[in-house]
């Protein structure tokens, strides 16, 4: 590996090249604030457009507005994830660049062994960029004895893992009544939606995760704090507070809706080969494929909430998702009753329903029975 002479061998220019990665940060955080206004004022108008609009008579605008504000919470979400991102990236090239002996053993083999150094770091950087960010984040804090609190970095997870889904989003269908036509018509899934709360998070979670590494870094290689950094004192006592009303919020029991007799039977509508499996709600539909090979599809309707996913334990089982051909259709045969955890497009957070299971088993049977008899 061609090694060569960097302006960063002069202290000072490297702690001005470091301190501009803080500057940015810190532009960085107010762009999320921003966005968190944004976000905030687009939900207050909303609520406010509810209670003032006639509800029958402007639908299509009450509908827009929803979609704006879902939008935007996709928007600060998104952007907080690509700050960490590039970062990240920052941080480790100028590790690289500063200190070459950082460099992971894995990024010196022969491949590297005729690059110029500059290319090599480039390279180094890449490879860990394809990694998940807590690696990476944890790679950055090992290297200047920094230990993240674990709690942020498990709400990051759930935050990054919500981002892929997003930008790597590939819809699939699920089954709807259509009560005009008494028929079940195929509805495409929509993007995954963004709560307020998540949208809110996560500018809290990107600036303190920075503001540690960004912290430690600059103690580590210049032997005192930065005057500049991605998040202030007093920004950073705002984040607590937040993030200790989301705890007390997540540690609050959920209100849980029962149904004691839900009336489980066989239904057809329009087409007799279809036969399917519903309750008196119109909550659920579960249409048997006819096919060992094939599983059922599963569907629940009250989940209208654009692009969340609905839930079901059954008894004490596992929590699994709806509509992913799970085995939460042979937990309910047996089962004594399931909970679902859903989402209704008129509030924000989940809804809890408790199903009980008394009577399941046999519609089931009727249904797999009446389609195994239309396809003979």
């Amino acid at each position: 590996m061609t090694q060569r002479v960097f302006d960063f061998s002069s202290y000072s220019t490297a702690r001005l090249a470091f301190e501009a990665i803080g500057s940015s940060g810190w532009q960085a955080s107010l762009n999320l604030i921003a966005n968190r206004l944004t976000v905030g004022l687009l939900s207050e108008f909303y609520l406010r457009y509810k209670n003032i609009a006639p509800p029958l008579n402007d639908e299509l605008g009450e509908d827009s507005i929803r979609r704006l504000l879902e939008d935007s919470r996709r928007h600060a979400l998104l952007e907080a994830i690509n700050i960490l991102d590039s970062f990240l990236s920052d941080c480790l090239r100028f590790l690289f660049l500063y200190k070459p002996n950082s460099i992971p053993k894995e990024a010196t083999n022969k491949n590297f062994s005729q690059l110029d150094y500059a290319e090599c770091v480039e390279r180094a950087v890449r490879s860990r960029h394809f990694q998940k960010y807590v690696n990476r984040i944890n790679f950055l804090a090992s290297k200047f004895s920094l230990t993240i609190d674990q709690e942020m970095l498990d709400e990051l997870a759930s935050l990054t893992s919500l981002r892929n889904e997003i930008a790597h989003h590939s819809g699939f269908y699920k089954f709807v009544i259509d009560h005009e036509t008494e028929v079940l018509r195929a509805k495409a899934k929509p993007l995954p939606y963004v709560s307020e709360v998540q949208a809110g998070m996560a500018p809290v979670i990107v600036g303190n995760v920075c503001n540690s590494i960004y912290g430690a870094m600059y103690q580590g290689f210049f032997g005192a704090a930065p005057i500049v950094r991605p998040v202030n004192p007093e920004l950073a006592e705002l984040h607590e507070r937040l993030r200790e009303s989301w705890r007390e919020e997540r540690n609050n029991p959920p209100i849980v809706e029962e149904f004691l007799a839900p009336g489980w039977s066989m239904k057809i509508l329009s087409d007799p080969n279809m036969p399917w499996v519903g309750d008196e709600l119109d909550a659920w539909i579960i249409i048997p494929s006819g096919m060992a090979e094939l599983p059922p599809s599963i569907s629940f309707s009250w989940n209208d909430r654009h692009g969340m996913k609905a839930w079901a334990i059954v008894d004490n089982g596992p929590r699994e998702e709806i509509e992913r051909f799970s085995g939460v259709l042979d937990r309910m045969l047996v089962g004594q009753s399931v909970v679902v955890e859903y989402y209704n497009k008129r509030h924000d957070g989940p809804k809890f329903a408790r199903f009980s299971l008394l009577g399941f088993s046999g519609a089931w049977a009727a249904a797999c029975q009446q389609k195994q008899e239309r396809g003979a």
